[in-house]
């Protein structure tokens, strides 16, 4: 009977072990072959820290997941997170289908690189995307001998959940130029993520993310809204806000003009609307306490108006409110949003700026106009005043000897009449 005890004892602690030790051991098992697999399919190597898996539950874990970018491109990680967890439907991946009820990832961070290669300019996004089309369509040369092609994979995810992301933007296919935008510190979600779906017209992924906006002067950001981003026709209708931006922050948005930015402040609103990779996007930008001066080496007017005037009459206003639209085709290659951006902007103050300058000068020829005429007029009322003075006193001057006779006569018929 003890020995019997003792061995379900033993039985009883092995299984315990084993359940403590399942998830590791069979993510020892799988990390070595997803990261084979994922390396083949994106062309970008690809690291699992401590991979766990729960094949009863169907939990999955990870300290850290990268993706490195391609030797071409900033040797930096194009995708990193410091920590995932999920919850995986394991019978359904029979039936090529991955559906996932919730993924969290910790400190997640993206970067798109933009270069010029000598084939032209490139960024890390479109060569693994390429790089994975390539392979689906040498899969499916080699399924077409088959009578019975496998049946497409598809991918569900419920919610998308981030915390602590970082989201870098860095062009650098202008030779001798580089922009670079930050959004750090932000968290949100995208849900109801599909793949492939449907209907590209059909905006199903809701999106909510705030953070802050700009890498040493940071300012709160938020975007929400629509999207449908698992499709090379990519849509989305969505809302952006950033608050008390920095402007010396965003220097190359006045590239070309001839002014140096030493400080003020922004605000943005945006409405961007994309259906079939056509943009349309109406954004109110709010300038505030601007202090410019002027380029070095630069020509003495701008836009037909004196530079120095120019830069005081901006540093004048407590707010310029300009608005900016953007029109464009996000799949073609001669459209860049940033450029875009930067000439919408600089038109809309180039308008704002006439404006306003036009008010003043025709104000100030006005004044100018009148200062003339009363300069004109002046000689002449020199001449008048004093003829009028002269004729003025010498009708005072008859009066006031009419009055003196009429009273002599007065006194001199009371002394007639004894009167005093």
């Amino acid at each position: 009977m003890k020995k019997v005890m003792f061995v379900l004892s033993c039985l009883f602690f092995l299984f315990l072990v084993f359940m403590v030790t399942v998830d590791r051991l069979v993510g020892m098992f799988l990390e070595p072959r997803l990261e084979t697999t994922l390396t083949e399919l994106f062309g970008m190597s690809v690291s699992i820290h401590d991979l766990r898996v729960n094949p009863f539950a169907g939990l999955v874990r990870a300290s850290r997941l990268t993706f490195m970018n391609q030797p071409e491109f900033a040797d930096t990680p194009h995708l990193d997170v410091e920590g995932l967890h999920f919850d995986i439907d394991l019978l359904a991946l029979k039936k090529r289908q991955v559906k996932i009820r919730k993924i969290y990832l910790n400190k997640p961070y993206y970067f798109i690189d933009r270069v010029v290669t000598p084939e032209g300019p490139r960024n890390n996004v479109k060569t693994w995307f390429l790089h994975i089309k390539q392979k689906v369509r040498k899969a499916k040369s080699k399924e077409l001998s088959k009578q019975e092609p496998s049946a497409p994979w598809k991918v569900q995810i419920g919610r998308i959940q981030l915390n602590d992301g970082t989201f870098i933007y860095h062009d650098q296919s202008k030779e001798g130029t580089a922009r670079k935008l930050v959004f750090k510190n932000f968290k949100g979600y995208l849900s109801n993520f599909e793949w492939p779906t449907a209907d590209p017209s059909y905006l199903s992924q809701g999106v909510r993310v705030k953070g802050h906006f700009g890498e040493s002067y940071s300012a709160p950001f938020r975007i929400d809204g629509f999207a449908n981003f698992a499709t090379r026709h990519v849509g989305f209708d969505l809302n952006g806000e950033i608050r008390h931006g920095r402007v010396i922050e965003h220097r190359g948005l006045w590239e070309g003009l001839p002014v140096e930015i030493v400080d003020g402040g922004f605000d943005l609103k945006s409405h961007s609307v994309c259906f079939d990779r056509k943009l349309e996007s109406d954004n109110e930008l709010i300038l505030s306490g601007l202090k410019l001066k002027a380029g070095s080496g630069t020509a003495d007017k701008i836009w037909g108006y004196p530079l120095k005037g120019w830069i005081v009459f901006l540093q004048d206003q407590q707010t310029m409110r300009l608005e900016i639209r953007l029109r464009g085709d996000i799949a073609d290659p001669k459209f860049k949003l940033y450029h875009a951006f930067r000439q919408s902007f600089q038109d809309g103050l180039k308008k704002k700026s006439q404006s306003g300058l036009r008010l003043l000068t025709s104000g100030a020829g006005k004044l100018v106009e009148g200062t003339q005429k009363l300069a004109a007029q002046t000689p002449q009322l020199m001449l008048d005043t004093p003829g009028k003075i002269v004729g003025s006193l010498g009708k005072m001057t008859t009066m006031t000897k009419t009055a003196s006779e009429e009273t002599d006569e007065t006194i001199s018929v009371k002394d007639q009449t004894g009167e005093k």
